[in-house]
């Protein structure tokens, strides 16, 4: 009997003596312990055919050595699935042979062999996008069923794990869908460590950073590099690379970089990367202070307040938003509330109306508020700065924050009583769309907590925790999906502690004491 068909009739008989079993607590995985079965086994009888072949060709037998080498070749592929498909297969685009090979794999993808192969079809689908085929719906569908699937057995007390994650993040890129890919990617970086084998972790914060070097986006790429859940070669790299360009301390010297490129790989594709951060001087943070430096506001005029205020408001709405800082937006908060309080107001309007030929006046002064106060919050928001704080300078901010805090809260009021109703009904989703509805509530979180500050963060954590536990519960107890319901436990428990509610606190240590 060939060794690799031996090989593969103990695999099958391993993974159905676990089936319906606990998972050993062991520190090694039925993967590893696999893995190491078939090396066993496979590596004497690999290099035996591997002698045999070449001992026949100096022979000149050169029937007996192509026999061997069909029997090397099945035994190679048992040994070595993972460089075989991430060599091979994966560039050329071939996502079920990729996938199949990849179910072998089970020393490379020990803690997760399922959401290996997924990682690798999705992998595969990108790079015959990227071949220029177009992709083909079926085999979308095709991933998705097996990623879906409720398996047969598994070694975990979880089902849809880091690596299915990053399986539907790089299923997203391959379909185009940049935003779905870079959320799910990031998210996967999140879970419990032993939910995401280390080759997902390391191949998404690769993505993540590469993706946001396309952006010109360094330093979110200096911040994923270096805080990233493994450190790589490339990661290093990466993040020296960022830091330089940026000028975030540590900076590294020019002799590290070299030195990191040099043991990174594919250092043809970062060559230029490297050159551009060594031509970049070790004083990059007051460079690149220096660049974004922007021009002085204007001198308002004491005289019209509406001409000021129009004038500052025209400044603001030209620059950088990035740029802008709570003084910048104080500032013309204050000066629109000279301007609406001005009694000449209307006669000012009516004027301007006359001068552009209108007839009439451009607008009522409360019209001219309600544009005034959208533009101002979409400056607030572009600036990425807190409204409640701004309030305090400004009338005009401080009905602007109101608006704002009902707006926000009534949104996520509105999607979190969708989901609490859902998870009530027993609606199920599959465990992927769970994740990506917990993650669109979290982003919707963010968002507004950024801007309304701790006081509109209190007040949405109330909306939110009874639905998100109760998904979290749902997915922990009765649905086996114990990885997404542990990283729900620990958003909530940090959201707990930074509110401040002592009986949330309690409750979710209690949740993530549980473990996954």
């Amino acid at each position: 009997m060939n060794p690799a068909i031996f090989a593969g009739v103990l695999v099958a008989l391993l993974a159905s003596s676990t089936r319906g079993k606990q998972p050993s607590r062991a520190p090694f995985s039925t993967g590893s312990v696999v893995a190491v079965l078939i090396w066993s086994i496979l590596g004497p009888a690999f290099l035996f055919e591997v002698g045999t072949v070449i001992e026949s060709l100096i022979r000149g037998e050169y029937r007996t050595a192509l026999i061997a080498l069909g029997f090397a070749v099945a035994t190679a592929i048992v040994l070595f699935p993972w460089p075989i498909a991430r060599t091979f297969l994966i560039p050329r685009g071939r996502v079920k042979a990729s996938w199949a090979i990849t179910r072998l794999s089970f020393w490379v993808w020990s803690g997760d062999v399922r959401g290996g192969a997924l990682i690798a079809a999705s992998w595969a689908a990108i790079r015959h996008a990227q071949r220029g085929h177009e992709l083909d719906p079926t085999l979308v569908a095709w991933i998705e069923r097996r990623r879906d699937a409720k398996p047969l057995s598994s070694g975990a007390r979880w089902q849809l794990g880091g690596a299915g994650i990053v399986a539907s993040g790089l299923l997203a890129e391959a379909r185009g869908d940049r935003a779905s890919a870079r959320r799910l990617l990031g998210s996967a970086l999140e879970l419990a460590a032993p939910t995401r084998p280390k080759s997902a972790v390391t191949l998404a914060a690769e993505w993540l950073c590469a993706e946001a070097m396309e952006r010109g986006a360094w330093r979110e790429v200096e911040f994923l590099a270096r805080t990233a859940p493994v450190r790589t070669r490339r990661l290093r790299l990466f993040g020296s690379i960022a830091a330089r360009l940026t000028g975030i301390a540590p900076l590294p010297g020019d002799l590290r970089l070299r030195w990191q490129w040099l043991i990174a790989p594919n250092r043809r594709v970062t060559i230029e990367l490297i050159r551009r951060a060594l031509a970049t001087p070790a004083t990059a943070s007051e460079r690149a202070s220096d660049e974004r430096r922007r021009a002085e506001p204007p001198t308002l005029p004491d005289a019209e307040p509406l001409e000021s205020a129009l004038l500052l408001h025209s400044f603001m709405l030209a620059c950088d938003p990035e740029l802008l800082d709570r003084d910048d937006l104080a500032r013309l908060g204050v000066a629109w509330d000279r301007a609406l309080e001005d009694p000449q107001l209307e006669r000012r309007l009516l004027e301007r109306g006359l001068a552009l030929g209108t007839h009439e006046r451009e607008c009522s002064p409360s019209q001219l508020a309600e544009l005034v106060r959208d533009d101002l919050l979409a400056l607030v928001r572009a600036a990425g700065l807190e409204l409640g704080s701004l309030s305090e300078s400004s009338e005009l901010l401080a009905k602007a924050a109101r608006r704002l805090h009902a707006e926000l809260l009534d949104d996520i009021e509105i999607t979190a009583n969708a989901l609490e109703a859902r998870v009530k009904a027993k609606r199920e989703l599959p465990a992927i769309d769970e994740w990506q509805t917990f993650l669109a509530l979290r982003e919707q979180y963010a968002a507004a907590v950024a801007v309304g500050g701790l006081e509109l963060r209190r007040l949405a954590f109330q909306e939110v925790h009874g639905p998100v536990c109760a998904l979290a519960v749902w997915l922990w107890n009765e649905r086996s999906e114990r990885a997404l319901g542990n990283a729900m436990f620990h958003w909530l428990l940090a959201e707990a502690v930074v509110v401040d509610d002592a009986e949330a606190v309690r409750l979710q240590e209690r949740n993530v004491d549980c473990g996954v």
